[in-house]
């Protein structure tokens, strides 16, 4: 999400959208908005971003953490988007039929899974 907003805020964003509906997630679990993850993003490297998102989510207990992975980790694809996960997962690997959650689209797309 880091590397999207910088690419947002340069222009060189190409066919991501910052911010997507995960994002969106996340910046409302770290209570910020997308306009002020941007600030921070052009004038934070990587460690201190990182350093940045621990303080903002300091003061959550340890089950929201929890909750808010899984729904990340777990999210299915809305029947709306189906078309368009389909495209891009059959795009990397049609083969990966077992891919079916946008988590899981990611780490292929990344070469993890």
């Amino acid at each position: 999400m880091i590397d999207k907003a910088r690419a947002f805020r340069n222009g060189t964003l190409g066919e991501y959208n910052y911010p997507c509906p995960l994002d969106r997630r996340v910046l409302i679990f770290l209570k910020t908005s997308p306009e002020d993850f941007l600030d921070l993003a052009e004038v934070y490297d990587d460690e201190q971003m990182a350093e940045w998102t621990l303080e903002a989510s300091r003061s959550r207990y340890q089950l929201e953490r929890d909750i808010v992975n899984g729904k990340i980790l777990n999210r299915k694809v809305d029947p709306e988007d189906m078309s368009s996960f389909l495209k891009k997962r059959n795009l990397i690997d049609p083969t990966r039929t077992d891919v079916t959650t946008w988590d899981g689209l990611i780490g292929l797309e990344e070469g993890h899974i």
